[in-house]
């Protein structure tokens, strides 16, 4: 079956430059989000992974908007990172204003699930280039969460390197964020904290777990609104293929197409009246229940 290109949403700048802390030799990171011809999705097809594409200063994700709308109920703090990026991709000159009534969707429904994408980034950065192995010790009575340096490995990366630092940064500046987050509910881009050593991480860490028992915030987003927004949107793009199918397929001209809609319209609200005697199908006679 034919289906027609997918449609892009929107796309924003994410990365060093979302948080103002580019420098000449940055490079561009974008997240891209966009829509498929439902009858793909009718037919079962899925779209769990991303596509990303490289040039000579910059890189793209690529994701479908159903996958965006299942990480962000997860919590998963690179999609919110995506779809609430002050950065907007001036390129993409035909970004969709439903952006903006998903991202107050977004807004909305702020909740504690992030802190385990947050905990985990950093986490797994100290222990995939530092070699730092972090432990996770649980008070007993209070039921309080303590980080600590459990193991120290061989590292790949060491202070002479200038990505080491880069890997500090860019754990600090994400556990800041989630801090802010889970205590004021409140997404900050801004001048984020940042570190010096791997044990300044491990504060960070202890103070996320302090903001996060603390936290107003609910446990999980709710999913009522995330999945009416995607309904709409694939009821939008379904409209969208019937037209394509219609006008590029069928042959159709507009004057029949829009007839063939009122004829919808009409059977819908019960103003039909019994088949005629006529040899076209579809009916052009918008009275025809054929």
């Amino acid at each position: 079956m034919k289906f027609k290109e997918p449609t892009i949403l929107f796309r924003t700048i994410v990365g060093s430059h979302m948080w103002g802390q580019h420098h000449s030799e940055s490079d561009t990171d974008m997240f891209e989000c966009y829509v498929v011809d439902t009858r793909s999705i009718l037919l079962g097809d899925r779209y769990d992974r991303g596509k990303k594409t490289k040039g000579d200063n910059w890189e793209k994700d690529s994701f479908e908007i159903g996958h965006i709308i299942e990480m962000l109920l997860k919590g998963n703090v690179n999609f919110l990172w995506g779809v609430m990026s002050p950065k907007k991709d001036l390129v993409a000159t035909n970004i969709d204003p439903n952006i903006w009534d998903l991202r107050q969707i977004v807004m909305d429904n702020l909740s504690r699930a992030t802190v385990h994408s947050i905990r985990g980034f950093a986490t797994h950065n100290l222990k995939h280039w530092l070699g730092i192995e972090v432990g996770r010790a649980v008070n007993p009575i209070t039921g309080k969460v303590r980080h600590y340096i459990k193991e120290m490995k061989v590292a790949r990366l060491g202070p002479e390197d200038k990505k080491y630092w880069k890997i500090i940064n860019t754990c600090a500046r994400t556990l800041d964020f989630g801090i802010i987050l889970l205590k004021n509910g409140f997404l900050n881009f801004q001048n984020p904290r940042g570190a010096r050593t791997p044990g300044d991480i491990i504060l960070l860490l202890n103070e996320l777990e302090k903001a996060y028992e603390e936290s107003p915030l609910p446990d999980k987003p709710d999913p009522i609104p995330f999945e009416d927004f995607l309904i709409a949107i694939r009821r939008r793009e379904w409209l969208i293929d019937v037209i394509f199918y219609n006008l590029k397929i069928n042959d159709m001209s507009i004057d029949e197409f829009c007839g063939l809609l009122k004829g919808v319209k009409d059977m819908r609200e019960g103003n039909v009246s019994e088949l005629c005697d006529c040899e076209e199908f579809p009916c052009k006679h918008t009275m025809c229940k054929r």
